[in-house]
């Protein structure tokens, strides 16, 4: 028996800007037309927010609304972080952070500069970062004050 995708808290048609790759994380530009997103569901659904979403792309500037026969589709489904939005008089534009550990970069290439849907599964907020602990000068580490005697 298939395994049935999870129902999605909010699913919008989107079009995928270009995929950028850090260290340890990639981004994903998306935009979004404002007749598919009000900008109280962005606010409450797309600042610092962790989001488990699936993000499909069709086939080059295919409508993603439409129903494809042949499919060349991508999808990836994975947690991403997105810490606000830009609002302009027909788009609303936003990035989506991946950890690369959870996410195959060869299928993230895929959606660059692709029209897809935008699923939004689970939201959370993004956990804040534990605080640094500074290392403090002349702290006991049991090797004496770093200086060499002479005899």
């Amino acid at each position: 028996m298939a395994k049935k995708k999870p129902e999605a808290l909010l699913t919008f048609p989107v079009t995928y800007g270009d995929v950028s790759f850090g260290d340890e994380t990639a981004r994903l530009g998306v935009t979004v037309e404002r007749k598919y997103l009000a900008l109280g569901k962005a606010d409450a659904h797309l600042t610092n927010k962790r989001l488990i979403s699936r993000i499909t792309a069709v086939p080059g500037s295919d409508n993603p609304d439409q129903q494809q026969l042949i499919t060349d589709e991508a999808e990836v489904r994975a947690a991403i972080d997105v810490k606000g939005f830009r609002v302009s008089r027909k788009f609303i534009t936003f990035g989506m952070t991946f950890a690369l550990a959870s996410v195959d970069k060869l299928t993230l290439c895929d959606f660059s500069r692709r029209s897809g849907q935008f699923h939004i599964e689970e939201l959370s907020e993004i956990p804040k970062p534990e605080p640094k602990v500074a290392a403090t000068v002349g702290a006991d580490d049991g090797g004496g004050d770093g200086e060499a005697e002479a005899e």
